[in-house]
């Protein structure tokens, strides 16, 4: 629950330094979660998502959300968060194959 609190209170936040303080908080946190379960798919899309739109090292997320697809390519988040950064580095031919996928994946969803 702490994460989630987290995470909206980082969309929220106006100031660069408080986004930065919660990213780190986040990232902390999802490292402890990964150290008690490294397969834990779901917790590694969310760190690999806080990297790339949160820090610096975007290519650190990217390459932990390329994980998570390799693990599983119908891992619906981590497809969806990799098709955010291929929209947001111009590559619109990847995000189409990325959001094509999603409801494939979840066709409830698609509804």
């Amino acid at each position: 629950m702490q994460l989630i609190a987290i995470l909206i209170l980082f969309e929220m936040a106006n100031d660069s330094m408080i986004q930065s303080l919660l990213v780190g908080k986040a990232i902390t946190n999802y490292q402890k979660v990964l150290e008690l379960n490294p397969n834990n798919l779901n917790a590694k899309t969310d760190l690999g998502a806080c990297y790339a739109d949160g820090t610096s090292e975007p290519m650190k997320g990217i390459m932990l959300l390329r994980d998570v697809v390799a693990a599983d390519p119908n891992h619906e988040m981590a497809q969806y968060n990799l098709g955010m950064l291929s929209v947001k580095s111009g590559q619109l031919d990847k995000a189409i194959e990325r959001f094509q996928k999603v409801p494939e994946i979840n066709p409830q969803e698609a509804k």
